[in-house]
This record gives C-alpha cells, structure tokens and sequence, in this order.
C-alpha cells in the first residue's frame, strides 16, 4: 500500500530547477500521479537524497561547493552542516508542496566518501571508526531535523547505520530505519538489525525487492 519515489532529476523543481532534467515531469503530472495512486488507496512517499547518489544535483557546477570530492561527484560533503542545511531545507520544502504523506524518506544509503579530506579532519582525535559514525549522524540528524520540522516522519535506509553504529544514540528517535535486502544474510552491513533493535529501541521496516540486479527475484 506504498510507493517510494525517488524522483532524482525528473523531479520538477522551483527553486533549483537547474537540477531537473528533460525527462522531468510538469507540476500537473506529479500531482495527478499521486491524486490517482491515492485513490487506489497507495501512500506515496517520496525520497530525496541528500548525502550519497547525489550526481544529479553535484554535477552542476553551482553546487560545487557541496562536493566531498572534485572528482567523484557522487557525495555531499557531510562536514558542510551549514549550506547543505539551507540548500536541502528548499528541496525538501519544494517537494512536500506536491506531496501529502506523513512520511518522507531522506536516503542516506551508500556514503562511501566518509574518509574524504575534510571527512578525516572532522574525525579529530575519534578515530576512523567513531569518527565516521559521528560525522553520518550528525549530518542525517540535520536532515531529519528539516523534515521534522515540516511535521513529517523521517525514513531513513539502514545500511550506513548498520556499518557505522558507533554513534546511533545521538541520532532523533522518530527516524525510521528501512533495511534493504536482495536476499543476502541480515547481518551483510555489520550490525544485525534485531541487536539494533533490542539494543537501541529502534523502528525498522523491512524493504523487499520483487527485482534485483544481476537477476535476483525476493519477495519477502
């Protein structure tokens, strides 16, 4: 009874439409296409990513400045609390104008640039493992803030919170944990989502996959 749309650059965008590409929807389409799965009784939450498989929006040189790399253009610099706050506030309010669900979905899957330049200073005296559970958090907690504060329920994918645990305890206790599994073993990030759980209070959803690359087929 949901859908997840990860509308990345097809998104039409009011603000920053720079970001949406030829293939974006007008206004008019994504509201009909939410009015209609509506009607068929479909929650329809969208997911807007903010810190990794960001290419979309770090490929223009406006936002250059978000970058944690000049060279791998698919990570926000999660050291950058303060511009990506403002920055991601204005996308985050753009889309909810078209979207009515309680939940927004905020990513956060695959940052795999945590060690980047100013990653490494921002660590100080941590170390790599507590410093970069530090550093996601501190960031995710910012983006949950943004969406919390336009009265929505924040989800959030599990894998970078299953791999880097260290700092889960600072992180909004309203955020939902979506644990995405193409059939491997519950523990493949680091962390067994159940430990978690138990541990921490934690809420977690579980995300099915009816597809999966190469050609995995999972319906749990």
């Amino acid at each position: 009874n949901t859908l997840i749309m990860e509308w990345e650059a097809t998104y039409p965008y009011q603000q920053h439409s720079i970001i949406s590409n030829r293939y974006a929807y007008s206004l008019k389409e994504v509201k009909d296409f939410i009015n209609y799965s509506e009607s068929l009784g479909l929650d329809v939450i969208p997911l807007q990513q903010n810190l990794g498989h960001a290419e979309y929006i770090l490929m223009h040189e406006r936002y250059a400045y978000l970058r944690a790399d000049k060279r791998d253009l698919s990570q926000v610099d999660p050291t950058r609390l303060k511009p990506a706050r403002k920055f991601f506030t204005e996308l985050y309010t753009d889309m909810l104008t078209t979207h009515k669900s309680k939940y927004v979905h905020i990513g956060g899957d695959e940052a795999r640039l945590l060690d980047c330049k100013r990653c490494k200073k921002a660590w100080g005296k941590d170390g790599e493992e507590l410093g970069k559970s530090k550093l996601y958090v501190e960031y995710m907690k910012m983006i949950a803030e943004i969406v919390t504060a336009q009265g929505k329920i924040p989800l959030l994918w599990a894998d970078m919170i299953l791999a880097h645990p260290e700092a889960i305890a600072d992180m909004p206790k309203n955020v939902i944990y979506i644990d995405w599994n193409y059939g491997w073993k519950f523990d493949r990030f680091g962390e067994d989502p159940m430990a978690m759980i138990k541990q921490h209070g934690l809420t977690f959803w579980g995300a099915s996959a009816i597809r999966s690359a190469p050609d995995d087929y999972h319906v749990s």
